[in-house]
């Protein structure tokens, strides 16, 4: 069956969103064992094995999923026991240092980077607006278009006409705005909320420091990347290409949010 909105057929596997699993659970036997988390020199590994699926997966290029990866690493370092003062200080060298990075990025990368800027400053012409920045521009069109309570299926009339690509994947907040309204975007909102509280009550209670690292991984994996997602989608961050997990479609999206899931609530039933 085709996917809906005229998405492409077939399955396609995408390496990266196993990746996210994989470096969880080896990141999180990493520091079940590791001595020296509390000084610079104990974090060189750590930082080490992110950089690896970091930079393979900007390579691809994928910046969205890239950027997950030090984002779950400060978490689980922070939930290892890493002092505070040395994750500050490497992240105020990172932020430096992204200037830097600039160049490096692919054209369209920039485009969209400098799409946010412009936007946010009121400073985007006709010309920025149908092209670096027509994603983001149409995606807030169709999320307002929703109001309070949405349009039903009258709200999937701007997508059906293709004015909104990646509907199905990347964009499927701005359709849930669409046919539901502020209120269907507060009810995922919510939801994405109560897994948090889901996850913290899990980690909070188990005993084995593995499936807490692991419990804190996976769950920040899913969460990072839906506010991401959500960010993205109504133009506070750049277009970098996120599926927002349990709604867009997508096969090896869905299936790692899935087996994410598996590993909490077998975290979950053993904690005892």
């Amino acid at each position: 069956m085709p996917p809906p909105f005229g998405g492409p057929a077939g399955t396609q596997l995408q390496p990266s969103e196993l990746a996210k699993i994989t470096f969880v659970l080896a990141l999180a036997w990493y520091l079940r064992y590791a001595k020296s988390l509390r000084t610079l020199e104990g974090l060189i590994f750590p930082f080490l094995l992110a950089l690896l699926p970091f930079t393979l997966i900007l390579v691809e290029p994928d910046l969205g999923t890239a950027l997950l990866f030090p984002l779950v690493l400060y978490a689980m370092l922070l939930a290892a026991g890493a002092r505070m003062r040395h994750l500050v200080i490497i992240a105020l060298v990172a932020i430096l240092a992204m200037p830097g990075a600039y160049p490096f990025l692919r054209p369209y990368q920039q485009a969209r980077i400098n799409s946010l800027i412009l936007t946010t400053f009121n400073k985007a012409d006709d010309e920025h607006r149908s092209g670096a920045g027509y994603h983001a521009l149409v995606s807030k069109r169709v999320i307002g278009s929703g109001g309070p309570t949405g349009q039903g299926g009258e709200g999937v009339r701007p997508i059906t006409q293709g004015l909104l690509p990646a509907a199905y994947t990347d964009f499927i907040f701005s359709v849930v705005g669409a046919e539901w309204g502020f209120r269907g975007c507060m009810i995922v909102i919510l939801l994405y909320f109560g897994f948090l509280a889901a996850a913290v009550e899990i980690a909070s209670s188990t005993r084995d420091p593995f499936g807490r690292l692991l419990v804190v991984g996976l769950a920040c994996t899913i969460l990072f990347q839906a506010t991401i997602n959500l960010h993205m989608t109504v133009g506070i961050m750049p277009v970098v290409g996120v599926a927002l997990p349990f709604v867009s479609y997508g096969g090896s999206s869905l299936l790692t949010s899935l087996l994410a899931v598996g590993l909490l609530l077998n975290v979950s039933v053993r904690r005892s």
